[in-house]
């Protein structure tokens, strides 16, 4: 299984990152380890995480951080479409990559 992550994720990802970096070095790097913990966990169990109402989309809910990944799981990859913050508006048919 590889790992692929859309251009609207990869944006996503780094403002997340940027945000905290100024907020707090440390956090910023423990929000990297639990979504790289949490995206390996999918490598190796890609439908273990929650489905949406959205066909094909899932979500993988991290555990100390209110950052949710949204993906799905094709042939031989598993697709990031979007990383979303818990407080922002739901994942809807227009966000899939």
């Amino acid at each position: 299984m590889k790992l692929r992550y859309t251009a609207p994720a990869e944006r996503e990802l780094a403002e997340i990152v940027s945000y905290l970096l100024n907020q707090t070095p440390a956090g910023a790097a423990l929000f990297v380890d639990e979504l790289e913990r949490g995206l390996s966990r999918l490598l190796r169990h890609p439908f273990s995480a929650q489905q949406t109402d959205m066909p094909g989309v899932r979500r993988l809910s991290l555990r100390r951080f209110p950052y949710s990944v949204f993906h799905t799981v094709e042939v031989d990859e598993i697709v990031v479409l979007h990383i979303r913050h818990g407080a922002r508006r739901p994942l809807s048919d227009d966000d899939q990559a």
